[in-house]
């Protein structure tokens, strides 16, 4: 029971059953960048974008304290993404890291609010 307390209530699941609505691309153009959902449940990570893609949930880490996170999708292509961000109240953003099966690299940034505020 103890450690179901301090679980809940010491901010190690601050993204635990949350969902973020964010936009996905370069920096200076987040106006026409793309629109993802991202979700955190059961201590698993996934974006819609990517789960319509054939990319499956993946576990996370982060996420106490300091609302930063970090989550690696595999994608069935061979690629890999991977999330990095942190969370200030109804907030997030963050960094994305597209590694291509032939080893090219693709940097994107996200930021969003919180589905439902």
């Amino acid at each position: 029971a103890l450690l179901i307390y301090a679980h809940r209530h010491m901010g190690l699941t601050a993204l635990e059953e949350t969902v973020w609505e964010v936009r996905v691309g370069v920096a200076p153009f987040f106006p026409f960048a793309r629109r993802d959902t991202l979700a955190f449940d059961r201590g698993r990570f996934t974006s819609a974008r990517a789960l319509a893609g054939g990319a499956l949930p993946a576990g996370y880490q982060g996420a106490g304290g300091s609302g930063s996170w970090e989550a690696r999708l595999r994608n069935p292509d061979g690629s890999t993404s991977r999330w990095q961000g942190s969370v200030r109240g109804e907030r997030i953003n963050g960094v994305v890291t597209v590694t291509r099966a032939d080893g090219s690299i693709k940097t994107y940034k996200f930021r969003g609010r919180r589905r439902g505020v």
